[in-house]
């Protein structure tokens, strides 16, 4: 049976569509840039391809430790809006002191506390978007991770470019802008941000968190998820520094080759997430999970750019 939506709550529905994948672009841009500027970071401070990958694995570290607490301070708290605006300043303030960071450790960190910020926005917005449109989960977690992939397209873009006229504090300088200001804005119209009804975490609501991931399914669940970011991290690491140093590229051609291959997978997102919402997860899972796995092993062979 179709639900039948108030015109108050397809007012707010219409501003979460818009509103929340925008926060997701905006705050996943300065982490996105960051695929670039490794390169010349690493060109700036005499790091090694090691030293790379570990830099991109502390930023991630620091990213998931936010997830599970920030996802039970979601739950905790009726009023979601303020909680979004924070991570905003979060995520502009911690990207743009990073970029002043004089040694590797110290940027590591920096980044990796940058990093907190821009995770825990994934659960808050998530949540609200699910609970207001629980009838179609899939699709709008789709759309809103279109902001994300737009940043992992059009922050490389934008950062190799600038590279071409700045040094890489400057241009992750640049990349907290939109931050800023979506920052400003969101404190005008966070109130539009649903309250929550229930804002309660119990030992109960604990334990049953808890006995669902010690599931077999959910266990398998977590392993997919695990392997395939680890293949995922992995590539976008080394990809950068591959095409430079093996296909001479320049800081603004791999950004361009970046953008590419994220918009494709910008495009297919809404449209997957209707499909798995009508066909089921696990078809479009497997599916998905076959070919990543068949192109990333036929990327490792080839030798021509395209």
């Amino acid at each position: 049976m179709k639900l039948i939506e108030s015109p108050e709550q397809a007012k707010s529905n219409r501003f979460l569509l818009i509103a929340l994948p925008i926060g997701h672009l905006v705050n996943d841009w300065p982490g996105a840039a960051l695929w670039i500027l490794a390169p010349a970071i690493a060109l700036s401070m005499g790091l090694g391809p090691v030293e790379v990958g570990l830099l991109i694995t502390i930023h991630a570290a620091g990213a998931s430790l936010a997830y599970l607490p920030a996802g039970l301070v979601g739950d905790l708290f009726r009023n979601r809006g303020n909680l979004l605006a924070l991570t905003f300043w979060w995520v502009a303030i911690g990207y743009f002191v990073a970029s002043g960071a004089s040694n590797f450790w110290l940027l590591a960190f920096l980044l990796g506390f940058a990093g907190l910020g821009d995770a825990a926005w994934h659960p808050w917005a998530t949540g609200v978007m699910v609970q207001q449109m629980p009838g179609h989960r899939a699709q709008v977690l789709g759309v809103h991770a279109l902001g994300g992939t737009f940043a992992e397209v059009l922050a490389p873009l934008s950062a190799g470019i600038l590279l071409g006229f700045f040094e890489w504090q400057t241009v992750l300088q640049i990349s907290t802008i939109p931050a800023f200001i979506m920052a400003v804005i969101f404190l005008k119209y966070r109130r539009l941000v649903p309250i929550s009804s229930e804002a309660s975490v119990t030992k109960h609501d604990l334990g049953e968190m808890i006995s669902t991931w010690l599931k077999g399914s959910s266990l398998r669940i977590i392993a997919i998820v695990v392997f395939y970011n680890m293949s995922l991290m992995g590539a976008m690491a080394m990809m950068p520094l591959h095409l430079q140093a093996n296909h001479d590229l320049s800081a603004a051609q791999t950004g361009l080759v970046f953008a590419i291959i994220w918009t494709v997978g910008a495009l297919a997102q809404p449209l997957l997430g209707h499909l798995s919402d009508l066909t089921g997860r696990k078809s479009i899972t497997v599916v998905g999970l076959l070919l990543a796995s068949v192109f990333f092993v036929a990327a490792i062979f080839v030798t021509h750019l395209i």
